[in-house]
């Protein structure tokens, strides 16, 4: 039954490989463009704290026109949140984007996002749990490596604050990674199975991965190691999310897992 799950998918959702695009580096000095494309602010001063902490690093910051709107529990409207986005690739003075916050209402911006604008004006876009739901369709529809990591709100956290910023930086500067040291020295790092592998990264939220699933944004993990990360769900929610990707093939297809602390 498995086996003729999967030849149905492969029939009906056709994946081709686009031509990878590797945006520019930032450094010190460079403009961050803030978009809020999810939820609105709980308190604006998460958001306040968030850009000191990146100005206190030298960096220049430019919001998004709907930054602080409140549409129920959205950023402003599904058109003003894509607006506000699109306005970030469009300015040439903005070096990268990272996202305010997550929350919920990514998946209602796809409709809204030009995706050839954004393939032609390539830039860091970051961010984490709802915005998975925008690194998996940005890299699926332009072929633009995104980057899975924290939220400005997150930033002015001071808890991790040090070690976040070191990996950021890092990373977004084209310095090699290296080996990623635990950023809490009482955790453990459990070996499910061993072995190596190397390939290309994609996952995020394992909620917003499902959530591509039969849409033409559906993440594509063949060949690819998969990052999943999943917070306040219940075991049988993350358990039937896990067996949503395992009957879409998704699981089978991936070279090899990464799964942070749920």
């Amino acid at each position: 039954m498995y086996n003729s799950v999967k030849t149905r998918r492969e029939d009906n959702f056709e994946r081709k490989e686009l031509p990878l695009i590797k945006p520019k580096r930032i450094g010190k000095g460079s403009t961050i463009g803030i978009v809020s494309p999810s939820s609105g602010l709980w308190e604006n001063s998460e958001l306040w704290k968030g850009i000191e902490s990146l100005e206190e690093r030298g960096y220049k910051v430019k919001l998004c026109k709907n930054a602080y709107e409140k549409t129920f529990y959205l950023a402003g409207n599904d058109e003003e949140r894509a607006s506000g986005m699109m306005d970030m690739f469009k300015d040439d003075s903005v070096d990268a984007i990272f996202n305010s916050m997550g929350g919920y209402g990514a998946t209602r911006v796809w409709p809204y996002l030009d995706f050839e604008i954004i393939r032609k004006n390539p830039k860091i876009f970051m961010g984490y749990s709802d915005t998975t739901a925008l690194l998996c369709a940005i890299y699926q529809k332009t072929g633009l490596v995104t980057f899975h990591g924290p939220d400005v709100c997150d930033m002015g956290i001071k808890s991790n604050q040090e070690y976040n910023f070191a990996c950021i930086e890092k990373t977004l500067s084209g310095e090699p990674s290296g080996i990623i040291e635990m950023a809490d020295d009482d955790k453990y790092l459990v070996k499910i199975t061993g072995g190596t592998v190397s390939a290309p990264i994609v996952g995020g939220n394992l909620d917003l991965m499902c959530k591509t699933l039969g849409t033409p944004y559906e993440i594509d993990t063949r060949g690819k190691i998969l990052v999943i990360e999943e917070v306040e769900a219940e075991p049988w929610v993350v358990d039937a999310e896990l067996i949503h990707l395992y009957n879409a093939g998704k699981l089978d297809d991936a070279a090899g897992f990464v799964i942070g602390e749920c």
